[in-house]
Formats: structure tokens, sequence, C-alpha cells
């Protein structure tokens, strides 16, 4: 239970350094929170400028769903967190390498998982940030 303990202490140091790291640079916080809203954009008026307005029956026989500006808002969240879930650990080990601490990370003593977890927490609680 003490090992337990002790890895759970790695996952969260590993978030908070994440975190830190990633809050470090406002301009990235300014530049990743703005830019949901220029990937949306397009979709919103090419989706209006092809159906004429908000909603659309034939957009509801297809999705269930007859306004696609709510469609795509939830759509580009759940996308946002899937490819925080596929790319999110993978970059972050790749930060590691450009920043040279890759090696230093893999020959600590403590679990590789539970870094990764933690890499996984931040990117989940940036990504959530992000979306809202």
């Amino acid at each position: 239970m003490q090992d337990f303990i002790l890895e759970l202490k790695v996952s969260t140091s590993t978030a908070k350094k994440e975190l830190l790291m990633n809050f470090r640079y406002p301009l990235w916080v300014i530049f990743w929170a703005i830019m949901p809203v220029f990937w949306l954009a397009p979709l919103i008026f090419q989706g209006q400028a092809l159906i004429g307005g908000r909603s659309s029956s034939s957009f509801a026989a297809l999705s269930g769903n007859s306004d696609f500006v709510t469609f795509n808002i939830v759509g580009s969240s759940l996308y946002a967190y899937v490819m925080s879930a596929l790319w999110g650990m993978g970059l972050s080990l790749r930060r590691e390498q450009w920043s040279g601490t890759l090696e230093t990370v893999m020959v600590s003593p403590c679990n590789k998982f539970f870094i990764l977890l933690g890499k996984a927490a931040s990117d989940r609680l940036l990504t959530t940030f992000y979306a809202v």
C-alpha cells in the first residue's frame, strides 16, 4: 500500500509539473483558448451558407439533432478529448526528449505507468480548461 501511495505521488507530481509548464507561457494559454473558435467558425459559416439558417430537417434526419451548431460544438469537444488521449502522452514524452530530460525520467526508480498517468491527467485538465 505504501508503494502505491508513492506511485500516486509520482503521478500528481508529474501532472503538476506539466500544468506548471503549460501555464508558464501566457501567450500559449491565450492561443489555445482562442484557437477552437477558429476551428469551429468555418464549420458554422459553411453550414449556415448551405442551409440558410441554424437548423435543418435533413440534418435532423441524419444526426437526430436539427441544430448543427450545437452538434459541431459537442463534436469538437469530444474530438479534443480523443486527440488528447491519443496524442497527449506521446507528445509529452517527445517534449521530455526535446528538453533533455527523457533519460532522467526513464532511469528513475518509479513505475513508468504512473509517470504517463500523471501526463494523461494534466492533458485531461488542460483539455477541459480549453473546452470550457
